[in-house]
């Protein structure tokens, strides 16, 4: 058996440009709509130790839509939905193999691809912060779901020998994809006792 790494990826270089914007709308006096908006580029050069460099980028435009309702000056209700990710990367555990190994690794796993896109996160949230008591109790409370596709995890096999070549075994890892949907609720709140405490 021989084990089979990712390349070297001591070349590997990451640019980023972005541009963010924020716009703010009083529907009333007390019920206020935020829009936002980033786009960034994402663009990463590996040069692995045993093949080509190879580049690639990713562009996304990630808004954010916050609503804010406040009943009275020390009270507001809000309600959000955001978007955001994880820039996508080369699969260099796959890219590296040859084309018989790569066609043992796709029987094995079918969704593996060279270049994997990025992590896409959907973030709604609803909540009320508050303060009661002359300001004395300041609480939190946030209910939330999120949506999360192409979560980046390895799987690690065995490959048989590759026709024509030595006979060994090559175990490698290859990133591949998942998805999840998170749901729950946060709450904090803080109360001082005294000046002190």
């Amino acid at each position: 058996f021989s084990i089979g790494a990712p390349p070297n990826r001591d070349g590997e270089r990451a640019k980023v440009i972005a541009g963010f914007g924020s716009v703010d709308f009083d529907i009333f006096d007390n019920l206020t709509l935020t829009g936002e908006i980033r786009y960034q580029k994402d663009q990463s050069k590996l040069q692995p130790s045993n093949a080509a460099s190879q580049t690639v980028s990713f562009k996304d435009w990630l808004p954010r839509v916050i609503l804010n309702y406040k009943p009275t000056d020390d009270w507001t209700l809000y309600a959000s939905w955001s978007r955001g990710v994880l820039p996508g990367n080369i699969n260099a555990g796959f890219t590296s193999l040859n084309a018989f190994q790569q066609s043992q690794v796709l029987a094995a796993i079918p969704n593996v691809q060279s270049i994997v896109p990025s992590e896409k996160l959907d973030s709604y949230e609803i909540g009320s912060k508050q303060t009661l008591f002359d300001g004395r109790l300041q609480y939190t409370l946030a209910v939330y779901f999120m949506k999360w596709n192409n979560i980046k995890s390895s799987s690690f096999l065995t490959i048989p020998p590759t026709p024509g070549a030595p006979p060994s075994f090559l175990i490698t890892g290859v990133t591949t994809r998942g998805a999840a949907e998170l749901y729950g609720f946060e709450f904090e709140s803080v109360y001082p006792i005294s000046d002190r405490w």
